[in-house]
């Protein structure tokens, strides 16, 4: 086996990323969602402005009100009439976050439930972990982004403040809803300038995010024979180590097409394109194309190919994502467990069955 064999250079396949999925694990951005959360809580707050201001003067005079009730029950309807203010507030600008990250969970990842995230996980608390987690380079990055956005809003506090505070020194003679409407309106030009310099920020902190991730899922050319294996169901475990101990094949640029007689089977779409798929575990770790054709070639191999008994399947997708290929090339990764899954239904079926053409329509790109 080579040294560079257990380096992990390929790409995650479908089924590593659906495993990751179902634990919780995706590529996301929590400064993208921290950033939708702030934007609807600060604007809900300052649409709610003067409404809020209503509500603080009530509270300020509910007590006065209560001077001429007795001092026990005034206090118990004061301390009632600011709880209920409070929990109306605090429910409100809950729930609003609460809804928003969802929102921003399934815009990033979609809708995803994963009670096997919930579990508790001890490597979480390995020091070891933490430490390498601590000094990685993703950890770096994030904290050169902490640094940029610190950065960032203090500068936009300086450049958007400063020119306005004499504007609102100016309104300190002036009334209280005056005075409040001028400070909301100068909170909102710098949460709008604020929030605008984020999102960018955080645009770019997905696409970072989305790039660990798919980094540390990354597989080693074993892992790939491997899961191939495990989704094919081939029983000879020792076969199967034997086969991780070699290389890919190096394709050469228009290897020979091989006669379709000598394939597995001939997947087709259903006569506008054939590609015939030939495993042979001894030669090489995965299915390989053998030949192709498309329209009066693609008819051409389904006739010889029902004259040889080679079992033909149709499946629109399958055949024109494998037709891309070269010929000689093994197939794609999004293919794996699709054809795994029609190498399972020949080994079930009977000679007679083969001999006609067979649809799996409930086939998908699993």
């Amino acid at each position: 086996m080579s040294e560079d064999s257990g380096e992990k250079t390929k790409s995650a396949t479908p089924k590593k990323i659906r495993d990751a999925r179902n634990k919780g694990q995706v590529g996301q951005s929590q400064d993208l969602s921290s950033l939708m959360v702030l934007a609807v809580i600060t604007e809900v707050a300052l649409t709610l402005a003067e409404d809020s201001l209503q509500t603080l003067q009530d509270l300020v005079a509910f007590p006065l009100h209560r001077l001429a009730v007795n001092f026990t029950r005034a206090l118990e309807e004061t301390l009632a009439h600011a709880g209920s203010v409070l929990l109306s507030f605090t429910l409100m600008t809950v729930g609003l976050a609460i809804a928003t990250r969802l929102v921003a969970g399934w815009i990033q990842f979609g809708f995803l439930f994963s009670p096997e995230a919930l579990r508790p996980d001890p490597n979480r608390l390995n020091p070891v972990n933490q430490a390498q987690q601590m000094f990685s380079g993703q950890a770096l990055i994030n904290l050169f982004m902490g640094l940029v956005k610190a950065v960032f809003i203090a500068a936009v506090l300086y450049l958007v403040t400063l020119p306005a505070l004499g504007a609102l020194v100016s309104l300190v003679n002036s009334d209280l809803p005056t005075y409040w409407r001028g400070l909301a309106s100068l909170f909102r030009h710098i949460m709008h300038t604020c929030l605008a310099v984020l999102l960018v920020l955080a645009i770019v902190d997905f696409g970072l995010q989305k790039y660990f991730f798919a980094k540390r899922l990354r597989m080693s050319e074993e892992e790939v024979r491997k899961e191939f294996k495990e989704m094919e169901g081939d029983p000879h475990v020792k076969m199967h180590r034997r086969n991780l101990a070699r290389q890919l094949v190096a394709q050469s640029a228009e290897p020979e097409a091989k006669p379709v007689e000598e394939a597995d089977m001939l997947v087709v779409n259903p006569t506008h394109f054939a590609v015939a798929l030939r495993y042979r575990p001894e030669d090489a770790a995965l299915p390989q194309l053998i030949v192709k054709g498309v329209d009066a070639e693609a008819r051409a191999l389904i006739e010889r190919a029902k004259a040889a008994r080679v079992p033909v399947i149709q499946c629109i997708w399958l055949a024109r994502t494998i037709y891309r290929e070269d010929v000689g090339a093994f197939i794609p990764r999004e293919t794996l467990q699709a054809v795994a899954h029609i190498y399972r239904v020949l080994r079930e079926l009977d000679d007679e069955a083969k001999d006609e053409v067979i649809e799996i329509p409930e086939l998908d790109r699993r």
